[in-house]
């Protein structure tokens, strides 16, 4: 999932990689997937509070 996200932001954004997308450029440089993982699911699980919170869903 995570080539295929990197695929398609390749085919519909132009210039540098590390420019356009930065956080998945420097993600790409960690050395095991569940690492990354990781990383991802925390960063997820604060956007979707932050959301709840522009909602007023508690």
């Amino acid at each position: 999932m995570f080539l295929s996200c990197i695929r398609y932001i390749n085919e519909v954004k132009s210039g540098p990689f590390a420019e356009h997308s930065n956080q998945l450029w420097s993600i790409s440089g960690v050395p095991n997937w569940s690492k990354i993982n990781s990383g991802l699911i925390k960063m997820y699980k604060v956007e979707g509070k932050k959301e709840k919170k522009k909602e007023g869903v508690f």
